[in-house]
């Protein structure tokens, strides 16, 4: 696994990359929730809640996205550097 930082004034992104690569047909449901690429019979036990969670986390704060081919899966978090503040109540 390789861990990247990078951003600017406006925003951060958080690059994950491991080997393997995502089969294409699952990269459009990887973030849906009890989902998984494994069969249920040799799953670990989770509930396939995990990127679904990360996905509405990241969504709230920029965004969450996956890219898979040649035997490599990134995944690109991508956060602002300065959170819009509420009004103070009246």
């Amino acid at each position: 696994m390789r861990l990247r930082l990078t951003g600017d004034e406006r925003q951060v992104a958080v690059d994950v990359h491991n080997r393997g690569t995502i089969p294409s047909e699952l990269l459009p449901r990887i973030f849906e929730p009890f989902r998984s690429g494994r069969h249920s019979a040799s799953r670990g036990g989770g509930l396939g809640l995990g990127l679904f969670i990360a996905k509405a986390i990241a969504r709230a704060h920029g965004g969450l996205e996956v890219n898979s081919s040649d035997g490599e899966t990134t995944f690109r978090l991508v956060l602002p550097r300065q959170t819009q503040t509420a009004a103070a109540p009246a």
